[in-house]
This record gives structure tokens, C-alpha cells and sequence, in this order.
């Protein structure tokens, strides 16, 4: 079954489901049927006999015509005689009729009509309690129904004989046999065009998935600018949504990491081509005797070698966030842990108004060494863009289950145009002055993925002119 295509699939199985509910309702039906038809045989026998046993017990009474004669006469061998009458009475062309004793012995039988088979001594005795049937016999070729008739001489006399009359099966059996090849015949006919108009409608309802299908060996095969939409039933257009929405997300994703790819093989660039051209330079004896030259020379050699150190470790620190990275997580004092960031990072503020406004008892459970990362990143890059003598400040405060850390300055700030990329990976607002000031662009990117693996936020406001402010939130421990 697993084989099978799923427009296949899908209606074998509901065909498969329509054949257990009708084959199981033309069963019932069947079986209601038959027994409709043996019942109403056995009532047409036994209503077609108590009229005929009536009149020959009536006739035999004391009272009657030959009231000498009568089953209620004494006389064994009269009433024998009067019984094997009533047997020739019972039975006809098409219906076969014996009359018992009710010691099980054979009183009488019909000499015309059906020769009926002998009921067991069971049967018999039951019939005397009122048990009538019907009853079944059948042979390889053919069959009979019969019923078993107490026979009284008065109503509430003992039972004097039991009568047996039975009728050929044939005319039920071939009804039953017409209704069994009308049922088959429905049901097939009935699952071949539900099978049909199934195929042809589970194929119109899957075409969206043959879409996905068709598009998926597309992307597989290097092109992400497939797209399904969101057409077709419920289900399929929210997987066709889904589905475009995972590529769309593959292929933003792809595009960074091609751009990060390029960045990086950019970043990378500038201070090996520095490093291959001051080598080169000294290789040729360029500052041979000359202290001044070399020392410039080094100095190159050391500015570019501590570029690529720093580049190296934020992509090795990239790298590993992006790889979800176990953190050392445990309970921290945020509070003495910010003022001890601000006191390290202060003599690198001597030329701005730093404010530091940070509340007691803020507790959260972090990497410790992350978080400094954090904040130390966050202050740099005001430190970078906000002029000598203007404000810097750094705050902190709990705020519902969270813990509320601000950073914000009086400098440049970020024009609205730049600011949803200020955490992208290589991102300068002002590359040249980024470069000068020894900035990779991904301080930003580095500080945001921390504050994610914290399960955190990292947002950033500002208005072009006035300042900046980024907002850390981080999740509070109870007191």
C-alpha cells in the first residue's frame, strides 16, 4: 500500500472502507431477507394447514359426520386410519406432509406431493410444546423448509399426532440468489465509479502537492526563487504557505551567508594584503638601516595582526552562538556585575559625561563572561559614535519578570534607513569611519546573538542627530 501514489492511495483506502459498509449492509440485508422469506413460508404452511386439520377434526368429532372416527375416538387403530387421512388432506403438489406420534413414531405420509425428511426426536418434542419451526434440510442439489403443527383433538386435550409439511426451497433460493447478484453487482458498480471520481478528484485536490513536489526538485537543484502559493483545500494551501515560507527563509538565510562568506573573505583581505606588502617591503631591505621605517613597518605588521586576532575571535564567537553552544549559565548579581563593567570600561569614557544609574538587587542567571561581552560592546560602540564631551549612559532596572539594561548616548545616532540593519554581520552604517576606527561590524551581531542565547532581546532606537539607545532585556530571578 505504502507503494502507491497517494492520489492511488486515498481512494483505495475509502473504497476499501465503502466495501466494509455496504458489503456488511448487503449481508444484513441478505440475511433479513432470507429469513423474511423462510418465515413467511412457514406462515403460509401453517396458515394453509389449520383450516384443513379444523375441518378434519371437526368432521372426526363425536358430533361430526363420522364421529366414530374421530381423533378424539378411543379407537388406536380408527384414529390411525383418520390421521393418514389428514396427511393425504395436508399435502399437495409442491407441499409434502407425514404426521407423527408424539413417541416420535410414524403415524403417517402423504403419498403425493414432496417426500419431507424425517425430524429428529428432539424436534419433535419440541413441537408438542409449540416450537413450529421453520426448520432447514438440505441435501448437494437441493433443499426444503418445514414446520412441525401440534394436533389436538380439543384445545386443551394432549397432543395426539404432530403434523410435518414442508415446501421446496427453490423459489427462495433463486430469489435470494437474484438479490445476492443485484447486491454484488451494486456494490461493484458502486465502488468502481466512487473509485473513479475519486482517482480524478484526489488528483485535482493533490495537483498543489505535485507543485511542492516539482518546486522541491527545483530547489534541490540550486533554485531558490520557487514558489508554490497557497491554492488548493486547507491543509494544502497552509503547506503550500509553509512551504514558501521555508524557501523564502533558505533563501534570506543562503543570501547571508554568501554575503557573510564575502564579508568575511573582504574583512579578511585588507589587513593580509597590509601584512603581505609591509613584508615584502622588508624582505627587500626597504628599512635596512633605517630604525624608522622598520619600526613603522612592525607597527603595520602589529595593527593588521591584532585586526585579523579580533576578526578571528568575533567569527569564532559568531560561529559558536550560531552552533547553540552551551553557555555557563548561573546565578548572577547583574548589579555588581554592570557596575563592575562600568568601572573597567570607564577610563575609555574619560573624554565623555558617563552616567551610570544602576538598581540593587537585580538578579539574573547568565554566562557571566558572555554578558560582560555584551555590555563592553554596547559601550564601545557609543564610545565610537558619540563626540568627546557629550553624554553616555548606562542603566539598569527590573522591569516585570525582566531585567531592563540600557545603553544610550548624545551622539551622531543612526539614520532611520540604517537602523533595521544595525545587528546584520558586516553592517557600517559609516564604513570608512568603521574602518579608522577599527570596527569589523559584528560587535552588534555578536551582542545580539548573546542576548538571544539567553533567551533575551536586544533592540535598538535612535534619532539621527540626538543619540542612540540599545535596550537589553534579560529574564529575572526572583528575589
Amino acid at each position: 500500500m505504502n507503494r502507491l501514489p497517494l492520489r492511488w492511495l486515498i481512494p483505495v483506502l475509502y473504497g476499501a472502507i465503502l466495501l466494509a459498509v455496504l458489503g456488511g449492509g448487503g449481508a444484513l440485508l441478505y440475511a433479513q431477507q432470507q429469513r423474511f422469506l423462510y418465515d413467511d413460508t412457514a406462515a403460509r404452511l401453517r396458515d394453509q394447514a389449520r383450516p384443513i386439520i379444523d375441518r378434519r377434526l371437526a368432521a372426526d368429532s363425536p358430533g361430526g359426520p363420522r364421529g366414530g372416527q374421530g381423533p378424539g375416538n378411543r379407537d388406536p387403530l380408527r384414529q390411525r386410519d383418520s390421521l393418514a387421512a389428514l396427511a393425504d388432506d395436508l399435502a399437495s403438489r409442491d407441499i409434502g406432509a407425514a404426521l407423527y406420534a408424539p413417541d416420535a413414531t410414524v403415524i403417517a405420509t402423504s403419498t403425493r406431493g414432496l417426500a419431507l425428511p424425517t425430524p429428529n426426536a428432539l424436534a419433535l418434542a419440541s413441537a408438542s410444546r409449540g416450537v413450529e419451526g421453520p426448520f432447514v434440510s438440505r441435501d448437494a442439489a437441493d433443499g426444503q423448509m418445514w414446520v412441525l403443527i401440534p394436533v389436538r383433538g380439543q384445545p386443551n386435550e394432549p397432543v395426539i399426532a404432530i403434523a410435518q409439511l414442508g415446501a421446496d426451497l427453490a423459489p427462495i433460493d433463486s430469489a435470494l440468489r437474484t438479490l445476492a447478484i443485484t447486491l454484488l453487482l451494486g456494490i461493484g458498480g458502486v465502488l468502481v465509479v466512487v473509485t473513479a471520481l475519486g482517482v480524478t478528484a484526489t488528483r485535482r485536490a493533490l495537483r498543489p502537492l505535485e507543485r511542492v513536489i516539482a518546486a522541491s526538485r527545483h530547489i534541490a537543484a540550486g533554485d531558490l526563487s520557487q514558489r508554490v502559493g497557497s491554492e488548493g483545500p486547507a491543509e494544502i494551501a497552509e503547506l503550500g504557505g509553509a512551504f514558501d515560507s521555508m524557501v523564502a527563509q533558505l533563501d534570506t538565510s543562503f543570501a547571508a551567508q554568501k554575503r557573510f562568506v564575502a564579508d568575511a573573505a573582504h574583512e579578511l583581505r585588507t589587513p593580509l594584503t597590509v601584512l603581505s606588502g609591509s613584508i615584502d617591503l622588508l624582505r627587500m631591505g626597504v628599512a635596512a638601516g633605517d630604525e624608522a621605517t622598520a619600526d613603522r613597518l612592525l607597527g603595520n605588521l602589529d595593527v593588521e595582526v591584532a585586526r585579523l586576532t579580533r576578526l578571528t575571535n568575533d567569527l569564532l564567537t559568531l560561529g559558536s552562538l550560531d552552533a547553540h553552544s552551551a553557555l555557563a549559565l548561573k546565578p548572577v548579581d547583574m548589579s555588581a556585575l554592570l557596575r563592575g563593567v562600568a568601572e573597567t570600561y570607564q577610563p575609555a569614557l574619560a573624554e565623555h559625561a558617563f552616567a551610570l544609574d544602576i538598581a540593587d538587587g537585580l538578579r539574573a542567571r547568565v554566562d557571566e563572561d558572555r554578558l560582560r561581552q555584551v555590555i563592553v560592546n554596547l559601550l564601545d560602540n557609543a564610545r565610537k559614535h558619540t563626540p568627546a564631551g557629550k553624554g553616555i549612559a548606562l542603566r539598569a532596572q527590573a522591569e516585570g519578570d525582566q531585567i531592563r539594561i540600557e545603553v544610550d548616548d548624545e551622539g551622531v545616532g543612526i539614520a532611520p534607513e540604517a537602523l533595521p540593519h544595525v545587528f546584520d554581520r558586516f553592517y557600517r552604517a559609516d564604513d570608512a569611519r568603521a574602518r579608522i576606527q577599527g570596527g569589523s561590524g559584528l560587535g552588534l551581531a555578536i551582542a545580539r546573538a548573546i542576548a538571544e542565547a539567553h533567551h533575551g532581546t536586544l533592540t535598538a532606537t535612535s534619532v539621527l542627530g540626538e543619540g542612540s539607545a540599545f535596550v537589553l532585556r534579560l529574564p529575572r530571578l526572583a528575589d
